[in-house]
Formats: structure tokens, C-alpha cells, sequence
């Protein structure tokens, strides 16, 4: 649950001040770029019912959103957020505590920047509506947090990346790429960190977008990470017939990370990513249609130094969904 107000300064459409208060479970040791970054697809969202590390927020936020000349916006923000973990967890001051906190007091202060080159915008005079660029859009947000200002307990400095394109072929159908990046500066309990963007639950029957298929629910924790994750959809090219067209869809993820200090973390589990994870595999979208859903299938495999043992463990085969629309 959760209110926000925003106001719009100036008889400007682009600039708008809002403030806001949540008090809901989240998932946690997810990015979050606020305010710039378009809300997740249907299918990107399927991910979301394997997530069992939540943390329940209590979260008042002001931000201030603004675009400038050229092809930047800005959202600055001040937060003020208490956190109470909950699953099996406890974060230590020190390698040589044994029994850690699970809440905690953040105030933050920071920045987040969207960069659209050549962006084309349509202005009502209400609101502004972005038509797209043909190059890549970056997100980079910069946080800090501070302590003794309003009960924080923690001081840090965490930088979020992401960017993201798609990529039209003639005559050889469409790429799209994401790309994930953060680090944290200094210890910090696990919401802060990194679990990377895992699709494979207790039951992965459906395929998501631009997250890794094979890759266990908070299997890794990272302070520093990036994660790559590209597909290519061949669209109907590969077979056209009159009643079946499906869609050849190649996806090949991969990642790194790494963890300063695994002994501050207690109870739960988790592994470093300094080897690298790589998955590959092959969707096959629209075998079957009805109305606006298509159906199909997708088989990923997961191999290099995180391969796990036995070769039937880094294969996953699940159910792909399309919408039209």
C-alpha cells in the first residue's frame, strides 16, 4: 500500500515536484533506479512469483523530476526508509559478530539520469511523451547514504547502470540487449547488495525477459556485478507458411560479480559470481495462436565455471508466452 501527490512547477510539463510514501514488501537486493526507468513488461513481471527474500518498507520519499535542454532528464531524491527483513537473515558490524540485525534505518539522498540521444518527444502542453530513439537509452543513479540525519544507520555510496536497445534488421529480424550494473562501496546488509535478475523458481514453467533462465533464486550476492542479457528474434523468417509461423528467438545471457565480505552476511545462503555465469538456449515463440496469445516452448542451458554437476541441473525447458499487444 502506498499514496503518492505530485505537483507540476512553472505551467511546465516536465517539471514536477512529488512526494510519496510506501509501506509494502518488496523484493530484496533488486536496482532501483527511481522514477525514469518504464515499468516492467507482463512477461518480465512472471519472474516475480519464484521471489521468496522479501523486505517489508516503510518508505517516505520527496523527488524533484525535471528535463533539460538536449537529452537528459533528472529525478533528484531524498528517502528516509525502515526496512524489517523478512526471511533468515542477519548482517553483523564485524566478521567476529555471530548474531546480526534484521532492521535497519536508511536515509538517502541522490540522483538518477536518463540520457536518450536524439530522442523525439511530443509535447501536449500537459504532459510530454517520448516517440523513441534509434540508440541506446541510459540510466545511471547515483546514491548516498547518510548517517545521523533522520535515524540513518548507514553511510555508502552505490552506483546503479542500465541500459538498454532494440535493434531492427532488415531481412534478419530483431536484437535486443540489456545490460545491469551496480556497486556499493562499503558493507552493507544484504537489501543493498545484488542477487541479479533470477528466473528459475521451485516450479519455472514460463519464460521471462532479459533475466537469467537457469540461475536458482538468490543463488549469488554481489556488492559489485554486471549482467548482460541479449536475444535475437528471427521473427517469421526462418518458416512462412500461411498457418504457422513461429518465432525462432536465440538468448544468451551472462554475468560477473563479486562479494567483499561473505562473513557479515548470516543465515542466508548464497555464492560469489567471480567465475562468471553463462546460459544460452533457443524460444520458440507463437507454435501455437489464438486471438492476441501465442504459445510455445524455450530450452536454456547453463554452463562454464558455475555449471552445476549433474548436466540435467543447468537445463531448464519452459512454456513461452506472447501477447499481442
Amino acid at each position: 500500500m502506498g499514496a503518492d501527490v505530485s505537483v507540476r512547477l512553472l505551467k511546465r510539463p516536465d517539471l514536477k515536484i512529488k512526494a510519496l510514501w510506501m509501506r509494502d514488501v518488496k523484493e530484496s537486493a533488486q536496482p532501483d533506479i527511481r522514477g525514469l526507468v518504464r515499468p516492467p513488461r507482463y512477461i518480465e513481471r512472471i519472474r516475480n512469483a519464484f521471489v521468496d527474500r522479501m523486505d517489508f518498507i516503510n518508505r517516505g520519499e520527496v523527488n524533484i523530476s525535471f528535463r533539460t535542454a538536449g537529452y537528459l532528464r533528472f529525478n533528484v531524491f531524498g528517502a528516509r526508509s525502515k526496512v524489517d527483513t523478512r526471511f533468515d537473515y542477519g548482517y553483523t558490524a564485524s566478521a567476529d559478530d555471530t548474531v546480526g540485525v534484521s532492521r535497519y534505518t536508511f536515509t538517502e539522498a541522490g540522483v538518477s539520469v536518463r540520457f536518450a540521444f536524439k530522442e523525439k518527444l511530443f509535447d501536449t502542453g500537459k504532459f510530454i511523451t517520448s516517440l523513441g530513439t534509434e540508440y541506446p537509452v541510459l540510466y545511471v543513479q547515483y546514491t548516498r547514504g547518510l548517517t545521523g540525519i533522520l535515524g540513518g544507520g548507514y553511510a555508502y555510496n552505490r552506483i546503479d547502470l542500465r541500459t538498454e536497445k532494440t535493434f531492427t534488421l532488415r531481412d534478419f529480424g530483431k536484437s535486443s540487449f540489456q545490460l545491469w550494473a551496480g556497486y556499493i562501496d562499503r558493507p552493507a546488509p544484504y537489501i543493498l547488495n545484488y542477487t541479479n535478475r533470477s528466473a528459475y523458481g521451485p516450479n519455472p514453467y514460463v519464460a521471462t525477459l532479459f533475466a537469467f533462465e537457469t540461475m536458482r533464486m538468490n543463488e549469488f550476492l554481489s556488492d559489485t556485478y554486471v549482467n548482460l542479457f541479449f536475444r535475437h528474434n528471427f521473427r517469421s523468417l526462418l518458416i512462412k507458411s500461411k498457418h504457422f509461423r513461429p518465432q525462432f528467438v536465440l538468448v544468451h545471457n551472462m554475468g560477473w560479480g563479486k562479494i567483499s565480505t561473505p562473513e557479515r552476511h548470516k543465515l542466508a545462503s548464497f555464492k560469489a559470481m567471480d567465475k562468471g555465469f553463462f546460459e544460452s538456449g533457443l524460444v520458440i515463440n507463437d507454435i501455437y495462436k489464438t486471438g492476441i496469445s501465442g504459445f510455445g516452448v524455450g530450452a536454456f542451458y547453463r554452463y562454464g565455471p558455475n555449471s552445476l554437476p549433474k548436466w540435467n541441473n543447468n537445463l531448464a525447458v519452459k512454456l513461452s508466452l506472447n501477447l499481442s499487444f
